[in-house]
């Protein structure tokens, strides 16, 4: 924060922008006390709604010029760890989908049974429940594939469930992904699986309704309302 600030002041900055409500804004907040310009945050998701109290989030709201959500769900969550009188000053910016998504022409979904999912390998994207769901499908006998677009911590541990179940084959391991590997893979994926325990609005899910695949996700954040059933066609 303290080298941030002599940064700004060369630059002749008068506002900070700092996207994620944990340690980005933390140091962009420091800085503004230690005299800096400015400032205000974006928060995204579950790195800051799920524990707003070890995020010191009320501590940042008071002190930000102004805070921004990605959907009207977030936007309720930090007026409700704001002061009352920072309230109004909560927003909200929604995210957008790269061009590419929405140049592509629509094909038709795939006959394969593969499914896509595109997360980190970590607990709050439910990637425990995406392992118990494998194994519950390939206990059915069922032909199927789920391909994982990510990588995260839970990689190791991941592996290792399927492997002692039996359904190791069932599970292909992609690793981390650009936008381009994330079209591609939607396109060979008749759906979407997010079993994530916590999101804000997940630009992956919207990306896929963009090409027309659907999606299984669970019901948290802004995810559900006012989403959709079915996708007008174009």
């Amino acid at each position: 924060a303290c080298w941030l600030r002599q940064l700004l002041a060369a630059r002749g900055t008068q506002h900070l922008h700092a996207h994620f409500g944990t340690n980005s804004a933390a140091v962009a907040m420091l800085c503004h006390v230690l005299g800096g310009p400015t400032w205000s945050f974006t928060a995204h998701g579950t790195e800051t709604y799920a524990a707003p109290a070890e995020v010191s989030l009320t501590l940042k709201l008071r002190h930000a010029s102004f805070a921004v959500a990605i959907a009207e769900w977030g936007r309720r969550q930090l007026q409700t760890w704001a002061p009352a009188d920072r309230r109004e000053a909560m927003h909200v910016v929604r995210c957008g989908v790269d061009e590419r998504f929405l140049r592509e022409p629509r094909s038709p979904i795939p006959v394969e049974p593969r499914l896509l999912c595109i997360a980190r390998i970590s607990p709050e994207k439910g990637i425990d429940v995406l392992v118990d769901a494998i194994l519950l499908l390939h206990a059915s006998g069922l032909q199927f594939t789920v391909a994982l677009v990510g990588d995260g911590p839970s990689r190791d541990e991941l592996q290792q469930r399927l492997r002692d179940g039996g359904a190791a084959d069932r599970l292909e391991l992609l690793g981390w992904g650009d936008g381009d590997r994330v079209c591609r893979e939607l396109h060979r994926a008749r759906a979407l699986v997010l079993p994530s325990r916590g999101e804000g609005l997940p630009v992956v899910l919207m990306e896929a309704m963009a090409l027309f695949r659907p999606a299984v996700a669970t019901d948290v954040g802004a995810i559900l309302p006012p989403w959709p059933t079915r996708c007008a066609p174009r």
